[in-house]
């Protein structure tokens, strides 16, 4: 062998391992691209997976949310309505409450003209609601306080002194005989007419 047959074999073998290198990084980046492909792949894959399954879980939540709401609504909607029926009921309280106060009084005021009556105090302009008389049929004679119904104007000085309000003491010691002693000052009704 000849150097020159020498240098073109070591020439030839040269762009041999040349090519063969080229190839290799040519193989070595077409398996990177490869690999970066398949993991750009995986990876939308997985993304629209997770996107399909966020997606489906954002319809649920709006779904419940939906459902939530609609429930709180109606319940919001009995509590004002039983909030208005408590009101309703206050307010029929509260006029069964003044019904009946009226009834009490209207009761109390029938209670004191039958008290007057049966002690003759009603006046001559106190009439009933027929527009009767309202005193009792024993002669007009008006009672006080102290004094029965058979005592005269003058004839019982502890009737007036209890009526007056003044204890009773020795007969004369006022100095003022029983006839001299005005009429009592307090009756229960009106006052009496003279």
């Amino acid at each position: 062998m000849t150097r020159e047959e020498f240098e073109r074999i070591k020439e030839a073998e040269k762009e041999h391992l040349r090519a063969i290198r080229k190839l290799k990084q040519t193989v070595k980046s077409l398996e990177r691209q490869k690999s970066v492909n398949d993991a750009l792949t995986d990876l939308a894959s997985t993304t629209g997976d997770l996107l399909d399954e966020h997606t489906a879980l954002v319809e649920k939540l709006s779904e419940q949310t939906a459902l939530q709401e609609a429930r709180f609504e109606v319940a919001m909607e009995s509590v004002e309505g039983e909030q208005s029926a408590a009101a309703q009921a206050l307010k029929d309280e509260e006029e069964l409450a003044k019904i009946e106060a009226a009834r009490r009084q209207s009761r109390a005021q029938e209670l004191v003209r039958k008290a007057k009556l049966q002690m003759g105090a009603v006046g001559a302009d106190d009439v009933d609601g027929a527009g009767r008389d309202a005193r009792s049929t024993d002669g007009g004679a008006e009672r006080t306080i102290g004094r029965s119904a058979g005592d005269s104007a003058g004839n019982s000085d502890v009737g007036q002194r209890a009526v007056a309000g003044k204890t009773p003491g020795p007969a004369g010691a006022s100095g003022a005989s029983k006839a001299d002693d005005p009429a009592p000052e307090k009756t229960i009704g009106r006052k009496r007419r003279q």
